[in-house]
């Protein structure tokens, strides 16, 4: 029997220190972390993979809005008729930021800095 493939994951977002910590605390459980720091790289990233999490910063700093990001990436999937994403949005700004409208519908809003734990189990669940 053919052992199934590890969770695969990306990761966007622009502070290099948080994006490495996380990533690797995923390595960690044996998930499969894909990183992106900005709009470019996590097209790059996403172009060949199927993912089945995008957890993602509002707010990049290279002036790209992370949950249209995301939502794009949704229609790609849809478009392939391949299955949609979970969605986790992440946020050093204010709660009530996390709160707003977004583009797409995103299944958990982590305000940072997140417990790795919660972060995890949003992940899984």
């Amino acid at each position: 029997m053919k052992p199934a493939s590890p969770m695969r994951i990306v990761l966007l977002e622009d502070d290099a220190d948080s994006r490495a910590a996380i990533a690797a605390l995923f390595g960690l459980e044996g998930i499969d972390v894909h990183e992106a720091h900005d709009a470019e790289s996590f097209r790059q990233v996403t172009r060949n993979l199927d993912i089945q999490t995008v957890i993602f910063d509002l707010h990049l700093g290279d002036g790209s809005f992370g949950p249209a990001l995301a939502a794009d990436y949704q229609a790609q999937l849809l478009a392939s008729q391949k299955p949609s994403a979970k969605l986790i949005a992440l946020s050093g700004s204010s709660p009530q930021l996390l709160a707003q409208p977004m583009p797409c519908r995103v299944h958990h809003r982590l305000h940072k800095p997140v417990d790795f734990n919660v972060l995890l189990r949003s992940v899984h669940d």
